[in-house]
């Protein structure tokens, strides 16, 4: 359902989507009415030199499993640690805070993990994320993989992304 006027199950407004999306008068969000399939021109390198990439609700396993080793060429994990946090801001004492993001990075450097997150930036995923920055700003040999996922419409400045990269096929 809506829970603004005007903004869409994804998280965009709904007049930002194509109208091939929004004719239907069906008040209830379908994937398989409310959207259509295209190439994805949504993928590149973000400033940062981060790779990003827009896929389909019901991308297969199989296709993200490529996309991250094959292509993007991300070494393989030992373990995957998920890392989800609310909206708010959550408290704990500083030492804890630090023991508790201390550890994870620690894990995750010495394991190869992989750290999935909704890719917010507010809460546990922000201190994660300041985590793995001064990680990489202290020691850039070593590294951490982080993964974002969220809705598109959730992208901040999703307008602002690189055009999409051109490369030959693998």
């Amino acid at each position: 359902g809506d829970a603004e006027e005007g903004i869409c199950v994804c998280n965009r407004r709904v007049e930002d989507h194509d109208d091939r999306v929004t004719e239907s008068g069906a008040k209830k969000w379908d994937m398989l009415r409310n959207t259509y399939e295209e190439v994805n021109p949504a993928h590149g390198h973000l400033v940062n030199g981060a790779l990003f990439t827009r896929l389909a609700l019901d991308t297969s396993e199989g296709k993200v499993e490529k996309i991250l080793l094959d292509a993007w060429k991300i070494p393989k994990p030992r373990l995957i640690m998920s890392i989800i946090g609310g909206a708010k801001y959550f408290t704990l004492s500083d030492r804890l805070e630090t023991n508790f993001i201390n550890g994870i990075i620690d894990v995750a450097l010495k394991s190869g993990a992989w750290l999935i997150t909704n890719g917010y930036n507010v809460g546990i995923v922000q201190l994660v994320g300041q985590a793995i920055n001064k990680v990489k700003l202290t020691n850039p040999k070593r590294q951490i993989t982080a993964i974002g996922l969220c809705k598109w419409g959730s992208v901040k400045d999703v307008e602002k992304l690189p055009e999409p990269l051109h490369t030959r096929k693998q």
